[in-house]
């Protein structure tokens, strides 16, 4: 880029350092990279395009983490306009353009008009959303009527959808949420995997529904008044339509799409401000409700078809309510399955299901059965096919967690948490009333070592948010062992903060 800037090769050089950059979660990179761009280098707007978008996705997960493993607000934000600004004048490029370019940049605007969407909803700008949507060029919205199979189907079409449904429900156009709705179905297609993957759309849309409550949460805390009425609006339109579906759409689909949603408006950690714990506990006993009756229609072919799916967000809504003996009904019925216990998504949920049942019996002064269930989530238990976390890092290690694809991204996540769910197990172990000094010493050691294998294996620890959260539980832990000075993973200085 540095030595021929204003060369094609330069875009193509950008890319994989966008590609790169993204893979490492470095938003200032790729915020970095754009700005590099002269003003008249060929193919600016794809770069812009594929950098804006890689930015806001990383706004969106940063956001996801918790206050204390996020970067400061002033930064999020700045990232977020630089996206903004990228992304504005990538399709501004597009403009004039009679029809969608051909690949890449067609399918880069098309995505950068999602981005920029999703961007305009977290503003509270749903006209300005819908406009995109509708755009005659490169809007989503139109695309999926259109005849590009890239735009018709698979994930790009699933993102657009899934945007555009968030919309019209917000604008009240609930003819047109309904028609996203339909074409939702049309893309999972009729074949064996298409109930978990109309479910998995459920749950990005339910996904991105959490994450638009959360930040105007964050605003209502800081005394916004406009965002608790703009979030008071949002779940009046959802449970409007919710019921309506409800009511008198009696598909399968339709029922579990209400159901799903129901679940997102009950999850969100961070809506609190404007959803309090009861209204959203309320929330989830309501898509249990949704989900026990389809459940009841065995005799429905439908319902055996999107059985696993069910059970499993079923068990994902009894973990919240802390209701551990239904969770894991749920999850006897999947794990007594030869394929399905294979599932990654399923081992996850076992052994976030007996960390938390573990942690309950904890605070009930139940040392005997807390000690057990911090085992199993540990090192599983073969009669129940459950791995535990040890496992699930294992597997997910030699299977390999380097690299930039979608799904090799969600390994190395998936990864880094179980070793850090390891020693929080270890060191809540040690914690029991009824560990001997020994015994106590023995787990915090182990979960100490663990921590800084995974150091020594992995210097990076998946990013800066897990390198903060793994300081701090090592922080904890040495302190737990007497130091009255931890010092995280520096012999001499305090880990970072």
């Amino acid at each position: 880029m540095r030595t021929w800037p204003n060369e094609a090769e330069a875009a193509d050089a950008a890319a994989v350092a966008i590609a790169s950059a993204s893979a490492a979660r470095d938003a200032d990179a790729i915020a970095g990279l754009m700005g590099s761009l002269p003003p008249e280098s060929p193919r600016r707007s794809e770069v812009l395009l594929r950098g804006g978008s890689a930015l806001w996705r990383e706004v969106q997960q940063t956001r996801r983490l918790d206050a204390a493993d996020r970067p400061a607000d002033t930064a999020i934000t700045a990232w977020k306009e630089t996206a903004r600004r990228a992304l504005d004048e990538g399709l501004a490029g597009l403009s004039g353009m009679a029809s969608l370019p051909p690949a890449p940049l067609g399918t880069l605007a098309a995505t950068g008009a999602i981005s920029r969407g999703q961007i305009a909803l977290d503003d509270g700008d749903s006209a300005a959303a819908r406009g995109l949507l509708e755009q005659p060029v490169y809007g989503p919205w139109t695309l999926t009527g259109g005849s590009q199979p890239a735009l018709t189907s698979g994930s790009l079409a699933e993102a657009a959808l899934t945007l555009s449904l968030l919309v019209f429900i917000q604008t009240d156009d609930f003819t047109r949420a309904e028609q996203a709705m339909k074409k939702l179905e049309d893309v999972a297609g009729q074949g064996e995997e298409a109930s978990s993957k109309l479910t998995a759309m459920y749950l990005t849309m339910g996904r991105d529904l959490q994450d638009q409550l959360e930040s105007l949460a964050d605003e209502a805390a800081k005394g916004s008044g406009e965002s608790r009425d703009r979030a008071r609006k949002i779940l009046q339109g959802f449970t409007t339509f919710l019921d309506a579906v409800a009511s008198r759409d009696p598909k399968t689909s339709s029922q579990i799409w209400v159901a799903t949603t129901y679940r997102s408006l009950g999850s969100g950690k961070g809506t609190g401000a404007i959803v309090p714990k009861a209204d959203a506990d309320g929330y989830l006993r309501q898509a249990a409700a949704a989900f026990g009756k389809l459940l009841a229609k065995q005799s429905d072919p439908d319902v055996v078809r999107f059985e696993a799916s069910i059970r499993l967000q079923l068990a994902t809504i009894y973990r919240q309510l802390n209701s551990w003996d239904e969770a894991r009904e749920q999850l006897d019925w999947m794990l007594a399955d030869a394929q399905r216990r294979n599932s990654l998504e399923v081992q996850v949920m076992a052994a976030e299901v007996l960390q938390g049942a573990a942690q309950a019996a904890a605070t009930a002064s139940q040392a005997s059965e807390a000690n057990r269930l911090f085992q199993e989530a540990v090192s599983g238990n073969p009669g129940s096919q459950i791995w535990g976390w040890a496992a699930i890092a294992n597997r997910l290690e030699r299977q390999g967690i380097n690299g930039s694809e979608e799904r090799t991204i969600v390994a190395r996540s998936t990864f880094f948490e179980a070793r850090l769910h390891l020693a929080e197990c270890l060191l809540d172990r040690a914690r029991l009333p009824d560990a001997t000094a020994a015994e106590k010493q023995k787990r915090l050691g182990t979960a100490a070592t663990i921590i800084s294998m995974t150091h020594k294996l992995y210097p990076d620890l998946g990013g800066d948010a897990f390198s903060k959260r793994f300081a701090r539980l090592l922080e904890t832990i040495q302190r737990e062992q007497g130091t009255t000075a931890p010092t995280g993973f520096s012999p001499t200085k305090p880990a970072p903060s």
